[in-house]
C-alpha cells in the first residue's frame, strides 16, 4: 500500500484529506506543521507528500530548500497547497521543487488526478522494467 504525508495546517483541511486518500487506499500520515511533517518523513519515508507552503513553523518552502535534499528525497513526489493563485508564485515553486501546485481551494479530483499521475510516474520510474536495456 503506498504511503502519503499530509502536512497541513488547518486541522479541517488536513481531516479532510486524509479521510479523501483513506477512500482511494492509500495508507495517510499527517502533520500539522512542518516540525512534525519532517520527523515523518524520516519515520515513514511516504511515497508522495502533500504539503502546505505555509505550514507553520517549518513552511513547505523551507522543506524543500534545507530538508529536501538532506534526506534525499528528490525521487519523493511532492504536492504544494497554497492560498496564493499568481502564476509567478506557482513559478517559484515548480522552480523549488514542487511536483505540482494546488490552489486552496481546489477540486478533490485535481488533488486525486495528481497523485494518481504523480504515484504511477513514481512507480514507473523505481521499476526495474523501467530500465533501458543497453546496445
Amino acid at each position: 500500500m503506498q504511503r502519503i504525508l499530509v502536512i497541513e495546517a488547518d486541522n479541517d483541511i488536513r481531516t479532510m484529506l486524509v479521510h479523501i486518500l483513506q477512500r482511494q487506499q492509500y495508507r495517510v500520515y499527517s502533520a500539522a506543521n512542518g516540525v512534525q511533517g519532517v520527523q515523518m518523513i524520516q519515520d515513514v519515508q511516504p511515497d508522495l507528500i502533500v504539503m502546505e507552503l505555509e505550514a507553520p513553523l517549518l513552511s513547505g518552502w523551507q522543506i524543500m530548500q534545507q530538508v529536501k535534499p538532506s534526506f534525499d528525497l528528490r525521487a519523493i513526489p511532492t504536492i504544494a497547497l497554497t492560498i496564493y493563485s499568481h502564476p509567478s508564485y506557482q513559478l517559484r515553486a515548480y522552480v523549488a521543487g514542487f511536483d505540482e501546485v494546488l490552489v486552496k481551494p481546489f477540486e478533490l479530483r485535481q488533488l486525486l488526478d495528481s497523485v494518481n499521475v504523480l504515484l504511477r510516474h513514481r512507480s514507473e520510474a523505481l521499476s526495474p522494467d523501467s530500465r533501458v536495456a543497453p546496445c
